[in-house]
């Protein structure tokens, strides 16, 4: 009876329950169960007298005039309908924000103070507000920004060196403070600007027009664009603050771009939030999100995940149409990264590096005696660089640093062997015979790979460059598991073989080696076999031809040198696989609401892309161009050609445009991370996001300044309010201290 007293056990439960119990009581003696049945009898009418008691609490006839007064006042969105058991909660934001959930359609039955605050905090009402704020703001906003600027209207000469003072300043990821600097400094060289003494105010709204110039013009090449993909990474700065970057690749006059889009701040990395934040910023520019067609990410299960993952939802509910992509320039690290573990001795080499770095790092006379050393044995001065896991191929660098200058190395630890313990564990490791093959080894082959990583992250890259590049870099790697590299053989010929009483001895630049013998050139060369073969094998593991499908299909339609080669039954499979992604309507489903309130969902058609019957039709023209006039041509030329070219050929100048817009990397993401952490340092912590959005903006899609035109950010600035341009010109003066109106009371 417990459990019905508090409310537990609902009608609905016990009436399910009972069978199951009845069952169990057939199956017990006959003298007792008359008396169990009549027990479980009253057990369920008090359970169900307990329910209906519990939903009378919270119907209406429960609640006073006073209490929903009270409630409207706290929550100035509630709207409350009909009265006694007929009355209904509602919230006016969700239903202005089109949200499909039961408090902005039928209304929530459940009249209790805690059901409205629940509402009140959950995240489709907190999406909800966030954008109708928004709308506000863009709505009062419009009326400036939507203004037609006229770009033959002249402007002050003296405000045209203001703007470009200030863009050459965020450009250079300077701080606002350094604009004033500059004027100042224009005025002393002779040039003739009045502008003085600007706040901090005055220099971020005048950054705020040159963005907003700068991203209308990128929205426009997008809408002209019909397709485009989007490439996410999320980040956190210095103040531990989360922000997810978006970028976007789309194809202007016949070739791709790849653009940033924003940098947002998020409040968590859930793949809601992410989805939400998305979509929130495509239509708040006006972009259509189902004409995604390529998003391109990291391997965190966040992005990638099959059931619940941000492709995943953006997939199901706004972009049908999207195909996602992990980014090969984060696969080909994850390769490399993989071939290490598991393997004592290169996991013992990562490590002793990494102790390395942290020991000469660690003291300034240390450096400086490495530095001496490097001076004197005429080696480059370089610097012992810590081995990152995380950043793209950071062992490479470390292991280029000690190969240049390993004779001076190993005299650096050699004159701290005596005072320390560590120096003389590294003195042992590096001078062994067999480290020192291990180095110029691990050297060759991330050389060879760095190639390979800098083809991939190449701005505009095409999937078609992919496999070529692939092949060359396997090819290579496949030489060197028999064959010496040339840093390999440069340090063979520098090592010297000596007979001492009756041994033979290894030096490097008169450094005696230890533990040299015939065998260790055997188990080197092992070593060598089984490090590079594994690494082949997580390449190829890491892309694998099933992950690019579509990449096929579209090659068998687009590149001429596969279509000369490849069969007419091969490219009409590609073509129906093609028109079969592309040529439908398809539905995306969103589901609003949880189990308790309830849970609708929303159904949006997404038209398809392009005509499947008439891509048929056209085959035959395109094929004939080219296995003819074309078939030189490779498959971003031949795009570039059929888009600007072939206006009547309208099904495969979409799919030309598919197949310049996809994205294979989220590089572009990766480097606005690192212009983030170049603009917010520890001079600049206290950046606003929006600021910070801003400036990472305008740094990213810097021109030259030369070839800046301020004339429409200049418009935009004066259009916005009256501008008091004298203040502006006049002299920094502080501000007169204010008396307190008690004070002067009191002294009267």
């Amino acid at each position: 009876m417990s459990a019905a007293k508090r409310g537990r056990v609902s009608k609905s439960s016990a009436t399910t329950c009972a069978p199951s119990i009845l069952k169990f009581v057939s199956r017990s003696e006959p003298s007792g169960r008359d008396v169990v049945k009549s027990v479980i009898h009253d057990l369920i009418v008090e359970v169900v007298k307990t329910s209906e008691a519990d939903v009378a609490k919270h119907r209406g006839d429960s609640v006073s005039s006073k209490q929903i007064a009270s409630w409207k006042t706290d929550f100035h969105w509630l709207v409350v309908e009909g009265e006694g058991w007929e009355m209904r909660l509602k919230c006016n934001i969700c239903m202005k924000g089109n949200v499909t959930t039961v408090w902005a359609r039928a209304g929530s039955c459940n009249i209790q103070k805690d059901t409205i605050v629940k509402h009140n905090n959950c995240t489709e009402h907190r999406d909800a507000e966030k954008k109708m704020l928004t709308s506000r703001a863009e709505a009062s906003a419009s009326c400036i920004e939507e203004v037609p600027l006229d770009t033959n209207e002249k402007v002050e000469d003296g405000d045209i060196k203001l703007f470009r003072t200030v863009y050459y300043a965020a450009c250079e990821e300077l701080p606002s403070w350094k604009v004033n600097s500059l004027l100042e400094l224009q005025r002393l060289n002779g040039t003739d600007i009045k502008y003085k003494n600007l706040s901090w105010d005055t220099v971020s709204e005048i950054q705020g027009c040159i963005k907003t110039v700068f991203q209308r013009d990128l929205v426009a090449e997008l809408i002209t664009s019909d397709v485009y993909s989007v490439m996410l990474d999320e980040s956190t700065d210095l103040t531990v603050q989360k922000h997810l970057s978006i970028c976007v690749r789309y194809v202007n006059n016949g070739e791709s771009v790849t653009k940033f889009l924003g940098n947002i701040h998020i409040k968590d990395g859930k793949a809601y939030t992410i989805v939400q934040e998305v979509i929130s910023c495509l239509e708040g520019l006006g972009l259509d999100p189902g004409k995604i067609v390529s998003l391109a990410t990291d391997g965190a299960s966040v992005m990638t995940g099959r059931k619940a993952g941000v492709g995943v939802q953006l997939r199901s509910k706004y972009s049908p149409f999207m195909l996602q992509t992990h980014c090969i320039a984060h696969r080909l690290n994850l390769a490399v990264i993989d071939s290490i573990k598991k393997d004592e001795v290169l996991e013992k080499f990562k490590e002793k590096f990494g102790a390395l770095y942290h020991f000469m790092s660690n003291s300034s006379i240390r450096m400086e005696r490495l530095k001496d050393l490097q001076a004197v044995l005429r080696e480059p001065e370089l610097t012992i660089k810590e081995p990152y896991s995380i950043r793209w191929l950071g062992l490479r660098n470390a292991v280029k640093a000690v190969y240049e200058s390993y004779s001076s190395l190993l005299a650096t630890l050699t004159s701290f062997a005596s005072e320390s313990s560590t120096a003389k564990g590294l003195f042992k490791y590096f001078s062994d015979y067999k480290t020192v093959l291990l180095v110029a080894l691990m050297l060759d082959v991330h050389e060879c790979v760095a190639v390979f990583s800098q083809q991939l992250q190449q701005q505009n890259l095409c999937f078609s460059q992919i496999q070529p590049f692939l092949d060359g870099t396997l090819g290579q790697l496949k030489h060197l598991e028999s064959n010496d590299g040339d840093n390999l053989k440069a340090m063979k010929r520098c090592i010297e073989l000596k007979q001492e009483d009756s041994k033979t001895v290894a030096y490097l630049d008169e450094e005696k080696l230890l533990r040299y013998s015939e065998n260790i050139n055997h188990d080197f060369s092992s070593l060598r076999t089984r490090y590079v073969e594994k690494l082949q094998k997580n390449i190829r593991h890491r892309f694998r031809k099933e992950d690019s499908a579509i990449f096929k299909d579209l090659s068998l339609l687009l590149e001429p040198l596969v279509v000369t080669v490849s069969s007419e039954t091969e490219s009409l499979d590609a073509l129906e696989k093609v028109g079969f992604l592309y040529g439908e309507d398809k539905d995306a489903q969103i589901y609003h609401g949880n189990l308790l309130e309830g849970i609708d969902i929303e159904t949006k058609v997404v038209h398809k892309l392009l005509d499947k019957e008439k891509l048929k039709k056209q085959w035959p023209s395109m094929r004939g161009m080219l296995q003819g006039s074309y078939k030189n041509y490779s498959l971003q030329n031949l795009c570039k050609r059929v888009i600007l070219m072939h206006e009547d050929l309208t099904e495969f100048v979409m799919l030309c445009k598919i197949a310049l817009c996809f994205s294979i990397t989220s590089v572009e993401c990766e480097r606005s991370f690192s212009t983030q952490n170049r603009i917010k340092n520890k001079c600049r912590g206290s950046l606003k996001p929006e600021n910070l959005d801003t400036l990472i903006f305008i740094a990213m899609t810097k021109c030259d300044i030369s070839s800046f035109n301020p004339q429409k950010s200049v418009q935009l600035w004066l259009s916005k309010k009256k501008r008091r341009k004298g203040r502006l010109f006049q002299d920094f003066k502080t501000r007169a201290k204010r008396v307190c109106q008690q004070t002067e009371r009191q002294e009267c």
